[in-house]
């Protein structure tokens, strides 16, 4: 393809069946990736990291952000550092609970192509793992996919990090934003939150790849739900969902539908 592309999957450390099963996965597809070692954040001072902005998690998510919340977030800024550092055109992202059934490589890469030469150059990140297609735009079918997927503009960026893809410019603002704003939502909620905001980020329907179910080996959902809830935490996740779905709808009214 002539597309120089490095690939990431984050692992934490002593968890060997997901390597050993991702791992699989992607040498059957001829997929050469160079693992992370994921951040494990869990037995973190969670008020000690200087990356962390306590006062606005609260005010943002009604709660406080758990260690492991913390260490998902600076595994995929180290992915964004390794990319950075690399010669690689874009990256790939992946989790290791990831499932992929098919070569999902020819499907990102017809993508960016398409993006480039379509008036979408500044495109950011692209989630391919995304289970729910919510406000967007369909844009490109997919002819290199065996499931026909379609590529959207996601004016409502989906809320999963089993499989993303970055552009350069877009790698380097992700690392940007966290620098100059700090850390204050988990990964996902940042995404949605800056390309609600930006514009710039894209989708499949249906995903490229599945995920396992079988939950973080980071961090326990159950403690997060649990943890540090502030007596406002209802009213500022409601107020955190509609501003962003109002941003959302508001771009896709101005969007142009393409297909």
């Amino acid at each position: 393809c002539g597309m120089k592309i490095a690939t990431y999957l984050i692992n934490l450390d002593g968890s060997n069946d997901r390597l050993a099963s991702a791992t699989a996965q992607l040498q059957q597809h001829g997929i050469a990736f160079e693992r992370i070692a994921a951040v494990d954040g869990r037995k973190f001072a969670v008020e000690e990291l200087a990356i962390y902005d306590k006062k606005r998690a609260l005010r943002y998510m009604g709660r406080d952000l758990v260690g492991g919340e913390l260490g998902c977030y600076m595994s995929h800024i180290k992915c964004a550092e390794a990319f950075l550092a690399s010669n690689a055109e874009i990256a790939i992202v992946l989790e290791d609970d990831m499932q992929c059934g098919y070569n999902f490589l020819p499907a990102l890469i017809e993508a960016a192509h398409w993006l480039e030469q379509n008036g979408h150059g500044d495109w950011q990140v692209i989630n391919f793992g995304n289970q729910k297609l919510k406000i967007s735009t369909p844009l490109h079918a997919i002819s290199s996919n065996p499931v026909g997927a379609v590529l959207h503009a996601a004016h409502y960026f989906p809320m999963t990090t089993t499989g993303l893809v970055w552009s350069r410019t877009g790698a380097a603002e992700f690392l940007k934003q966290t620098q100059e704003h700090r850390i204050f939502c988990p990964v996902d909620n940042f995404l949605r939150y800056w390309q609600t905001r930006t514009g710039r980020g894209y989708c499949f329907a249906p995903a490229l790849v599945q995920t396992t179910g079988t939950g973080s080996e980071i961090y326990h959902v159950a403690v997060r739900k649990k943890h540090q809830r502030a007596p406002y935490y209802f009213f500022s996740k409601q107020a955190r969902l509609w501003h962003d779905k109002y941003l959302a709808m508001r771009a896709r009214r101005r969007a142009k539908v393409i297909l």
